[in-house]
């Protein structure tokens, strides 16, 4: 099945209710991971799909039943990680264009990184985005190129997720025409807007495009 844009509300630090209203709005098929579910019923609203193998998605909840117009998934797998259940059914059941991902910055370092391990393995004509109230994440990749909208004179970061990813920009004060990023020597970060729009491509590689709000 085609969507053009897919949310994934995971367990990490749940988003305010405002992003995730209009992030539902937005999107055209919506996933609660787990115990992204308890963010989505707090906010009063339904996701879709839930999917996890259902360990923190509220012990009531599923004694006294999902509401029917969600289909569950129950994955017990305790190899992979809930956010890799809900990709492997995004692959296997959707073509999206766009993934967007609420609760994915984590409560831990290490579930940031790892969520972030995941994400460069998404397919590249993917475009991933990673918000929460406090910080934007965009992946960019040679099929994903990015129009970024931000202030004159805010912060940007430009974080490569492969080795020797090749990156061009414009409009930052320190631009990048077709340089070398690589996670042990070089890497962009706190550039900053010189204009309130930037547009960053990606010739080999992949990055991560961060933004304080």
């Amino acid at each position: 099945m085609s969507v053009e844009k897919i949310l994934l509300v995971l367990g990490g630090e749940p988003p305010d209710e405002d992003l995730l209203h209009w992030r539902f709005e937005d999107c055209d098929l919506t996933v609660a991971v787990d115990s992204g579910w308890l963010a989505c019923r707090s906010a009063g609203l339904l996701p879709d799909i839930l999917i996890g193998d259902m360990d923190s998605c509220g012990e009531t909840d599923l004694q006294n039943g999902i509401p029917t117009s969600v289909r569950v998934i129950i994955d017990s797998d305790q190899n992979i990680t809930d956010f890799q259940k809900a990709l492997n059914l995004i692959n296997s059941d959707y073509s999206p264009l766009e993934i967007v991902i609420l609760g994915g910055f984590g409560k831990r370092t290490d579930h940031l990184l790892n969520n972030l391990s995941i994400v460069s393995g998404i397919q590249d004509d993917i475009i991933v985005v990673l918000d929460s109230g406090d910080e934007w994440i965009r992946r960019v990749t040679p099929s994903t190129s990015a129009e970024v909208r931000g202030m004159e004179g805010a912060t940007i970061s430009l974080i490569p997720q492969r080795i020797n990813t090749v990156v061009h920009s414009s409009g930052l004060k320190w631009e990048l025409e077709n340089e070398v990023l690589s996670w042990s020597y070089q890497f962009s970060q706190s550039n900053e807007f010189v204009s309130d729009f930037s547009k960053i491509s990606v010739l080999s590689g992949a990055l991560l495009i961060i933004l304080q709000k």
